[in-house]
């Protein structure tokens, strides 16, 4: 190796010590969590509009409560969409599509921050198809 190269080598080692030492004494930016929650898509009547946006704050509301005590956004996701489902309004089982016999069918679909995802199609008979969605996730991290 060259002088040249080798003083390059040694200020580069140098920059890398030092970017770690100041890395280490900066402490990571605290953040607070974010909840962003709809509660569908359309246009919403006047007599339901008050009680529509009630009950999506208090699902937010809910969910956000679900991060500060330290659990998972999967969990809060879940905690959001269930709160609303349970909803008279905001229960898209009263407006969702059924196949030949009758039966509602419903989807959904969960991801992770690292990309893991559960995702169920054409079910029926489950009052929140995001739950099944969420234990898939487990099953495949397991």
């Amino acid at each position: 190796m060259c002088d040249y190269c080798s003083w390059i080598e040694q200020i580069l080692a140098r920059i890398n010590v030092e970017s770690k030492v100041l890395q280490e004494r900066i402490p990571p930016p605290r953040v607070d969590p974010t909840i962003i929650v709809h509660g569908g898509a359309g246009r919403i009547p006047k007599t339901k509009r008050t009680f529509m946006l009630e009950e999506v704050k208090s699902a937010a509301l809910e969910s956000y409560q679900i991060l500060i005590e330290g659990n998972t956004a999967v969990d809060a996701v879940d905690t959001a969409i269930s709160r609303m489902e349970n909803t008279l309004y905001l229960n898209y089982m009263k407006e969702t599509y059924t196949h030949t016999n009758n039966e509602i069918i419903m989807d959904a679909g969960i991801m992770t921050n690292n990309l893991d995802a559960g995702c169920v199609g054409v079910v029926c008979g489950i009052e929140h198809p995001i739950k099944l969605g969420k234990i898939i996730i487990y099953v495949i991290v397991s």
